[in-house]
């Protein structure tokens, strides 16, 4: 899966659309990419305890939709 994420970074960046490259698409890509590996690296070093970084995550996913409503 990581090399899947790397190539299609690396597809987005050379796209030829104009409209595209407003939206700096390799850039939002590269750090979609960084924020999936720390996520990842997180899970691997609290295994045991997941059940806190579950909580976290839920207080973040419910203040980012909150955000998103008002």
């Amino acid at each position: 899966m990581d090399f899947l994420i790397v190539f299609i970074v690396l597809v987005a960046s050379v796209l030829p659309d104009q409209g595209l490259r407003t939206y700096h698409v390799g850039m939002l890509a590269s750090k979609i990419i960084l924020l999936l590996f720390g996520y990842e690296v997180l899970i691997e070093e609290l295994r045991g305890e997941l059940n806190r970084l579950g909580i976290i995550n839920l207080i973040f996913v419910f203040t980012i939709a909150l955000r998103g409503i008002f």
